[in-house]
């Protein structure tokens, strides 16, 4: 793993980077595609936050490991189960892609990686039943940044 200095997040991967989440592209997700109700349409976007949440939290503590290639392929496989069952094939993609890149042994930041990752995720991150919040890894995507 390599520290890039670069400010572009398509350069820091070399890969186009998705357009960021929308939450009513995601609440129709669930609408569509699992035939929830409303309720059940919050109960689905509040566990998606908190699932995506306790994940970048946990990528946090890889970086403090001494071996953190084994656990970010794992990490990165998991984050992309998540966004495609949230419906964001784009995300899922890209995260894909950052999972096979680290498998051969391309030399990323992967720490910037997951911060650009997290900052196309603000608006879910950032949820919690309208009271905002604050996501676990970077703890810098805060909810004043959600448009």
């Amino acid at each position: 793993m390599t520290i890039g200095n670069t400010d572009k997040p398509a350069a820091a991967t070399g890969l186009p980077v998705p357009a960021p989440l929308e939450l009513s592209k995601l609440r129709d997700h669930f609408r569509q595609t699992y035939l929830l109700n409303e309720t059940q349409i919050e109960t689905m976007v509040m566990s998606s936050s908190k699932s995506l949440e306790h994940a970048f939290s946990c990528a946090g503590e890889i970086f403090k490991g001494t071996e953190p290639a084994e656990q970010l392929v794992a990490f990165f496989h998991g984050l992309k189960g998540l966004l495609l069952n949230m419906g964001e094939a784009e995300w899922a993609s890209y995260t894909k892609a950052i999972e096979s890149k680290l498998a051969v042994g391309e030399q990323l930041d992967y720490a910037k990686v997951i911060g650009i990752i997290e900052k196309g995720l603000v608006e879910i991150l950032c949820y919690d039943g309208g009271n905002g919040g604050r996501s676990g890894f970077s703890g810098e995507v805060r909810p004043e940044q959600v448009k």
